[in-house]
């Protein structure tokens, strides 16, 4: 087992809580009646009620965390309590049923409720209770039912549903309950120790709810045996996709995908704006040069995620992960080499007299105009791709695993004299350029240029000259 001790870097760094790539910001709860309007169109519930129409109210919403339709001035008949400055009636519920206000005084002497919540026995309140009721949801009745209660703003010791004997049949809804929104019970009873004094009482219940969220990331390259990335001998780098997720694990209470407003899961360089309860997920990669690493040619890359889902009233539910990447390199070979050689079919200028008595200085890179060239490379490892360039020929070779030697024949160009048989300069001398790549890295390549190269009449002149002598 390979022990390395490895220097920590982390990468990637996930975005702030209060900023979301591909969001336009973190909603803000309602503030008036048009952005109260707005959140219940966004999360699917009505605006007007059912039959004339009455608008949802802002005010009671702000007030009571209840959705009550139309304004208790609306209410006829309705009675106003200057002293606890309460309205005995908030509005209508959707099916246009009076919204009696827990908080209003009791009808009691004084205002003082004199009896007791649980010794109350509730009444059935036949049609209203049970269309109520139908209204809602299996989770809606199972959150009222599972609730603990209030009257008029107490507890009375911890009212629940199932403590005070309340059922489906002697309760009606007036305000259905949601993530932030409350709900309100409408009861009848006898007065205790009465057969005829008929009371009514309002029960309240808060709203709840809150969504999981889980967030991961996958590596889609599996590492070395060791449990390392490599960055191979001829590499400067390594890169490892890898793919970012989120999704909603579960929702509580009274939340549900209508609430969210949006979701999403990564981090500030790369993300995923969500849809449904996902998974959603987004691929990219990490890009680790040799330069990130210690002395001991190692590094362990912490890469972190998170999945983030944003309710239409701007509560943030967040999941963070990371995960190690551990990193090593492989001691680097040396850059790739190419050695050349020009070697000329004839070699003329090698330093002879020829038949008209001149002597011809000896220049290995001078050549007659269509002379055939051997250009000769000796590579210090196999190369990928090979071009050869003079004058406005190119020739191109694959490299060949395990062959580090190549060959390549051409023509010296005609119409290119760069020097008269006297040796006097007529026009600059020419070069040759190799130019390879890496095997395997097209990217890093060697050039190189060798200058100089005369070139002067053709191997015709030499015929004549024979000829003439």
């Amino acid at each position: 087992m390979l022990t390395v001790v490895l220097t920590v870097i982390i990468v990637n760094t996930p975005t702030l809580a209060t900023v979301f790539p591909g969001s336009d910001g973190v909603p803000k709860p309602p503030s008036n009646q048009a952005t109260f309007i707005h959140w219940l169109k966004s999360t699917g519930w009505p605006i007007p009620s059912r039959y004339r129409g009455y608008p949802a109210c802002y005010e009671t919403w702000r007030d009571y965390r209840l959705l009550v339709y139309g304004r208790p001035s609306e209410v006829r008949g309705n009675r106003y309590d200057k002293k606890s400055q309460q309205y005995a009636y908030l509005g209508y519920s959707y099916d246009e049923l009076v919204v009696t206000n827990s908080f209003f005084p009791d009808d009691s002497r004084g205002g003082v409720t004199r009896s007791n919540p649980w010794q109350w026995k509730e009444l059935d309140m036949g049609q209203s209770a049970r269309i109520s009721w139908a209204r809602l949801s299996d989770r809606q009745k199972a959150f009222i039912r599972g609730s603990a209660l209030t009257y008029r703003g107490n507890s009375y010791g911890g009212m629940t549903f199932k403590g005070l004997g309340l059922t489906d049949r002697n309760t009606v809804v007036l305000a259905q309950p949601s993530w932030h929104q409350g709900f309100a019970l409408y009861t009848n009873h006898y007065r205790p120790g009465t057969s005829h004094d008929l009371r009514y009482a309002t029960f309240n219940g808060s709203g709840a709810g809150d969504v999981a969220v889980t967030a991961d990331i996958e590596l889609l390259t599996p590492p070395s045996a060791d449990g390392c990335y490599v960055i191979d001998a001829q590499a400067d780098e390594v890169v490892i996709p890898y793919r970012m997720s989120g999704r909603i694990q579960s929702y509580t209470g009274l939340a549900s995908n209508r609430d969210v407003r949006f979701c999403g899961a990564g981090h500030a360089d790369a993300w995923v704006v969500g849809r449904g309860d996902g998974p959603w997920s987004v691929e990219t990669f990490l890009r680790v040069n040799r330069n990130q690493l210690d002395e001991d040619k190692t590094a362990a890359i912490v890469l972190e995620s998170q999945a983030w889902v944003v309710s239409h009233q701007g509560d943030i539910s967040l999941a963070r992960t990371a995960k190690t990447v551990n990193i090593r390199a492989e001691d680097q070979d040396p850059p790739l080499t190419v050695d050349v050689d020009i070697v000329g079919a004839i070699r003329y200028f090698n330093g002879r007299t020829n038949c008209l008595g001149r002597i011809l200085p000896a220049n290995p890179l001078r050549f007659l105009g269509l002379e055939k060239l051997r250009i000769i490379l000796q590579f210090n490892r196999t190369p990928g791709t090979i071009i050869c360039s003079f004058g406005d020929i190119d020739r191109r070779l694959t490299g060949r695993a395990g062959e580090t030697k190549y060959e390549i024949s051409l023509l010296a160009p005609l119409r290119a004299t760069t020097m008269d048989w006297d040796g006097h300069r007529l026009q600059p001398p020419v070069a040759l350029r190799v130019r390879a790549t890496e095997l395997n890295q097209p990217a890093k390549q060697v050039e190189v240029v060798v200058p100089g190269i005369e070139i002067t009449g053709t191997i015709y002149d030499i015929a004549h000259l024979q000829i003439g002598y």
